[in-house]
């Protein structure tokens, strides 16, 4: 092909590419109506800038082509391909199908021609070196070619005269080309002073990421562009944005070495939207990819090793308040440790084999203000109903099944996520292929076992995958703080005990080599490091440094307690920050609310710096030996932080306890004339000595010795947001006793207050209308709440002048607080005993001996707890319900005193109320649940008045801005002008209430709304559902209601009308369609229903219950598409000889449409090759003797 026909629009840098063009172009015909363009880019409705190796316009139709210079051979696992070259090296790369079908449906959708007329646009990958050996599965291939077969395919005729390309139209192809611009374009490669590479190395449906390198300086960096959709409403457009934004200011304020680290924000930096400048390694793998190659040689600790690394990340970040919510094997990204001890060189299998993971894509992550809130308002970059719109499609199957609800869990969220990716790593595959395989076998009861695949696997490791992925939030671990716990018994259970230490004294000199040559970063249980500390566990791992738990060998000597803690820096950079801390805690006298140095100076071990500090947690039953037969005392490090985030707020006498240990903390640091500077919950922990008494102890002066002048050093939150006013300018005493009045609002509620409405920095809020922050006054014990509100009104205030002019009064009016609510309310049901009080045990037998009891053996309180709740009333008060104290007393706090106030209390107003701890919630849930199934009647339908009330209630939950849009659901307005992805977040239950008329006052449309309710197999006010068969014939329904059978035609006629022009109807149909299209066209209407069920979600307990609420959702969309038949998009045909049941809703099929191929087949096509399968199934599935793998594909396939 001549010079002209064939248009290089970009000469190719590479020669390989250079080669393949030419041995192509060598074939093609050089006449109308053929025409090729080799290396251009457009740019894509989506806003994606798309580049595109060839494409050539053929008789037979236009055809894009992906150039592949692979070498070697080619393999597919799981889905992924592997090419392994000539060197016996494996690389791991994306179906490139995928992306250029992509490529080739958004060229398409741009390509205008004369008269209206359509241009479809095929795809083709071609692997230019012959001799690559091509082993990729039947189905993979379909599209593959080399440079013969491909000149070949592109010289078929076409299949369908009507869609030959003649000479005419090839001009006019052409001429399209040029009005889109494909054309080289360097203003779509530069973001800032970065300078980026052709083709985007990642994308999603909403952002494409890119290598780019400075055009100044020689650093590589990872750019994230965040992409636009042309002819976007306002609201998309939006949601791009704010996501963009929200990565930026999550990443920006969390920093740490198992995240990615953000360089700059670009908020205009590129044309197509908003972009992120990460730092990158060239060699990053993603999870999946790594697991592909490296996966092989990992062992069983390699793989909990990492899993380890993954929860300390999730927990560091939920110490922050920050969660990510959409874990992912293509959110964690693998980069080598290319160096040692020391920065010695290592090799690089060993680099691979102990490699450092990064979690990246927190575009949909949420920052709390307060540990445990879940109300409206209360969370910083809060993700909307269209948020799920930015994860990448391949992230589906790891994705908990709540995330697309109102207000889920983002706590369980994470929990669930790193589930499935313990699972990933231990198996090395992924849970399943979608979220809806997924969640089916979940909802059916098959929890994630990883033995199945794995022999000889521990069963802690199932325990620890099935406790984190549960089905339902409530019975997952609630916290990432559990999950670790879980994850030490893991680690016990797969290592031996560590040998006793032989020689105390004097240690050989094979000893000293291997103290020498240990990096401490890496220690594990049984190590010892410098001949004095004996690993006992990692503690976690944070911005600065990792943090073991050390037995002293050398304790009994220097007469120290057995037991350390040494907290080893993570770069040399990062030693100054520990010399520092050691610096100031130095100065320091002894203070039993303060913790201590073990060592005065910082220590060098392995070439790290190293603090020793005392441990503060649990030192019952440690006798400062090791193992013995192989069972190893449980520790647990607890803080305030953690308590809230599990109970909620403190009780009343433990409030008042506490606040005392902190004050008498600062008060000891304020004489001592240090100020600690990021006084927090998280920075508190809680000593249990061995005589059960406990203290609070003042942690982590990694910022006490900064200078005043560094005011931005400390948490966001808990920092003095007015201590550099021009009239302050330094860090100063009331920026310190801020930072206590924040944490005692914490403890006394749950929540940080809140200045304004978090969307400008408080600093900018009205003085005159804000002179403090809303005080979470509805979360405060009722006993004291009045008095605290004044007290954090005048101890939070923006003018520090107003504020306790020191910290004594500040303390005494603290103290007043609870003095003056002993006086007025009388003594409660709550005891004053501080270990009861604590630990949230069950209101113990009388006497001390039932008390010891109860402590030595917590089951029997647990057993208590459950007696009492099984013998409850409606009438039964709180105080003798079973509850723990901890729930009662929040319970109190909401006006809620006995089991039938509680049943009647909305469940969704109980999971929004501030100040509920996880567990705290849990407990309530399932009490609430419990009690109910016994004792009330639940919505057991949502066609009933209570049902339809909570229907309602769910659409205010929406966000503000659509709430009003969607409530016109329930008056029957018109909501065209929501947009159809927050549509898709309404549950089943509310569809319910859309399909089925109410009754009116005087009965008049009695008939037609029962008749749709059994055409559709709703459950009636009983919760029954109506036995006419799982997809109901219109005779059926007839019979059912004494009509004629020519009525019924009648009255749906009406009805297919009225869902037709439902918002939520169409909405409901486009995600059907969708859902088909990514089934590969054809599926069962029940695969479509659970699929709905996993998406929406539905009330009702019962599998059976909740698939037919489901399947009503697919028979009214169903009825819709039959009312005009000629434009109906998909066909359904009903199974009437199903054996099993469930089945007899037969099958779906979508039928070609004006942008399908045109080798796409029909509905009638695809519904006819379903049920041929079926029977080939069903024959081999009655053969005597089971047939082979390799038979029953060549059956099926036949």
């Amino acid at each position: 092909m001549r010079e002209g026909r064939w248009v290089t629009v970009t000469e190719s840098e590479f020669d390989h590419e250079r080669r393949g063009l030419d041995a192509i172009r060598e074939k093609l015909p050089d006449s109308d109506p053929w025409r090729a363009w080799s290396n251009f880019t457009f740019t894509a409705n989506t806003g994606h800038v798309r580049e595109v190796d060839l494409l050539v316009v053929t008789p037979g139709g236009v055809c894009m082509i992906e150039l592949k210079d692979w070498h070697g051979s080619v393999t597919s696992e799981n889905g992924t391909w592997v090419q392994t070259t000539p060197g016996g090296r494996r690389r791991t790369h994306g179906n490139p199908l995928h992306l250029v079908n992509r490529k080739a449906k958004e060229l398409a959708g741009l390509l205008a021609l004369p008269g209206g007329k359509r241009v479809w646009v095929a795809e083709a990958v071609c692997f230019t070196d012959n001799s690559l050996r091509v082993r990729l599965p039947a189905h993979d291939q379909n599209g593959v070619y080399t440079v013969h077969q491909l000149v070949e395919m592109l010289k078929q005729p076409p299949r369908d005269e009507r869609r030959r390309i003649t000479a005419i139209s090839s001009r006019e192809i052409e001429a399209a080309l040029k009005n889109i611009g494909i054309r080289k374009s360097d203003a779509q490669y530069k973001v800032g002073p970065y300078e980026l590479e052709r083709k985007s190395f990642d994308s999603g449906p909403t952002w494409a990421d890119y290598l780019a390198r400075h055009s100044d300086l020689p650093e590589a960096a990872r750019v994230r562009i965040y992409l636009s959709e042309r002819g976007s409403d306002a609201s998309l457009r939006q949601s791009v944005e704010n996501a963009a934004r929200r990565e930026a200011a999550v990443l920006g304020r969390f920093k740490h070495p198992g995240a990615v680290e953000l360089k700059q924000y670009f908020p205009s930096g590129h044309a197509a939207g908003p972009a992120l400048i990460f730092d990158y390694h060239p060699d990053t793998l993603k999870l999946d990819e790594y697991l592909v190659q490296y996966g092989e040689k990992l062992d069983i600790l390699g793989r909990m090793a990492l899993v380890r690394q993954l929860a300390e990340t999730m927990r560091s970040a939920h110490s922050s308040r920050i969660h990510h919510r959409a874990l992912a094997a293509r959110s964690v990204l693998v980069v080598p440790r290319p160096r040692g001890r020391k920065g010695r060189a290592v090799g690089e299998e060993a680099a691979w084999l102990t490699p450092q993971l990064q979690i990246s894509d927190w575009q949909i992550a949420t920052q709390r203000s307060g540990d445990s809130s879940q109300g409206q308002g209360m969370t910083r970059f809060a993700p909307t109903a269209l948020s799920a719109m930015h994860l990448a499609d391949d992230a589906d199957a790891y994705l908990a099944p709540e995330l697309t609800a109102l207000n889920p869990d983002p706590v369980h969220l994470d929990v669930y996520g790193l589930g499935v990716l313990t699972y990933l790593l231990v198996t090395g595959k992924a849970p399943a292929a979608s979220q809806a395989e997924l969640l089916a076998r979940l909802e059916a009861g098959e929890g994630l076992r990883p033995s199945s695949l794995v022999d000889g696997l521990s069963e802690d490791v199932d325990e620890l995958v099935q406790a984190a992925t549960a089905y339902r939030p409530g019975q997952r671990l609630s916290s990432v703080d559990e999950f670790l716990e879980l994850l030490e018994v893991v680690e016990d259970s797969l290592t031996a005990p560590a040998p006793a230490a032989t020689a105390t004294e004097g240690p050989g000199d094979e000893d000293d080599g291997t103290a020498a040559d240990k990096d401490p970063l890496e220690a594990v249980a049984g190590d010892v490091l410098a001949g004095r500390w004996e690993i006992r566990r990692r503690l976690g791992t944070g911005s600065t440094s990792r943090a073991f738990l050390v037995r002293d060998l050398q304790a009994e000597a220097r007469r120290t307690r057995p037991l350390a803690v040494l907290k080893v820096a993570l770069s040399d950079s990062r030693s100054e920050i520990l010399a520092r801390e050691a610096e100031a805690m130095g100065r320091l006298r002894p203070h039993s609310g303060i913790i201590r140095l073990v060592e005065p100076e910082p220590l060098h071990i392995g070439g790290r710096t190293v603090l020793a500090l005392e441990y503060v947690g649990d030192e019952r039953d440690d006798n400062g030996q090791g193992t013995e037969g192989g069972g190893r005392p449980r520790r647990r490090e607890e803080t305030v932080a953690r308590q809230l985030r599990e109970n909620g707020r403190l009780q009343v006498d433990q409030l008042e306890a506490y606040g005392d240990y902190l004050f008498g903390a600062v008060d000891f640091l304020e004489g001592e004339g240090v100020w600690h500077r990021d006084i927090k919950p998280d920075n508190i922990a809680i000593r249990i000595r061995p005589n059960r008494t406990r203290e609070l102890v003042l942690i982590d002066f990694s910022l006490a010795g900064y200078p005043a002048k560094s005011t931005n050093a400390g948490t966001d939150g808990y920092l003095d947001p007015f201590v550099d006013v021009i009239t302050r300018g330094s860090y100063d005493s009331h920026a310190e006793r801020y930072a206590v009045a924040v944490t005692l609002h914490q403890m006394a509620s749950g929540e940080l207050p809140k200045w304004g409405d978090g969307s400008v920095l408080p600093r900018m809020t009205v003085a005159k209308e804000w002179p403090y922050p809303t005080i979470a006054a509805e979360a405060f014990d009722p006993a004291v709440r009045d008095g605290l509100v004044a007290f954090f009104q005048k101890a939070l205030h923006r003018d520090a002048g107003r504020r306790f002019p020191e910290l004594k009064p500040m303390r005494d009016a603290w103290r007043k607080v609870f003095l003056d609510a002993s006086q007025t309310v009388p003594s409660s049901h709550r005891s004053r005993h501080p270990a009861a009080a604590t630990t949230g045990e069950g209101t113990p037998a009388e006497g001390t001996a039932a008390v010891a009891i109860a402590e030595a053996e917590p089951e029997t309180a647990e057993q208590q707890r459950d007696r009492l709740a099984a013998e409850v009333t409606r009438d039964t008060p709180l105080t003798v319900s079973g509850l723990t104290p901890a729930a009662q007393s929040f319970l109190y706090g909401l006006g809620i005193t006995t089991v039938g106030e509680l049943l009647d209390y909305s469940r969704r107003k109980l999971v929004n109320a501030p100040g509920l701890g996880a567990k705290t919630r849990n407990e309530v849930q399932q009490r609430q649940r419990e009690w109910g199934e016994r004792l009330r009647e639940i919505p057991v339908s949502p066609l009933t008045p209570k049902g339809r009330a909570e229907a309602k209630e769910e659409l205010e939950q929406l966000t503000a801005a659509e709430s009003a849009l969607v409530a016109h659901l329930a008056t029957g307005e018109s909501a065209g002008a929501l947009p159809a992805r927050t549509l898709r977040s309404v549950s089943l239950d509310t569809l319910a209430t859309v399909f089925v008329p109410a009754v009116n006052n005087n009965g008049s449309n009695r008939n037609k709304a029962e008749m749709v309710r059994l055409l559709l197999r709703l459950p009636d006010e009983h919760g029954v559902l109506p036995d006419i068969g799982v997809w109901p014939k219109q005779k059926d329904v007839a019979e059912g209601l004494g009509l004629s059978q020519g009525r019924i035609p009648q009255l749906l006629k009406d009805e297919r009308r009225r869902w037709k022009a439902e918002p939520a109807v169409q909405a409901l149909r486009e995600e059907i369609i969708d859902l088909l299209v990514s089934m590969g066209r054809v599926a069962s209407a029940v695969e479509i229903a659970d699929a709905l069920a996993v998406r929406r979600g539905t009330h009702l307990a019962g599998r059976e219950q909740r698939r037919a609420m489901a399947l009503a959702a697919v028979r009214a969309v169903v009825e819709v598409e039959q009312l005009l038949p000629q434009e109906a998009e998909f066909q359904h045909q009903p199974n009437r000889k199903a054996t099993d049941e469930s089945l007899g809703a037969g099958l779906l099929a979508l039928d070609v449409r004006e942008n399908d191929g045109p080798d796409t087949p029909t509905a009638p096509g695809l519904l006819e090759y379903a049920t041929r399968l079926g029977k080939t199934a069903d024959r081999l599935a009655r053969l005597d003797t089971l047939p082979t793998a390799a038979t029953v594909l060549a059956e099926l396939g036949a």
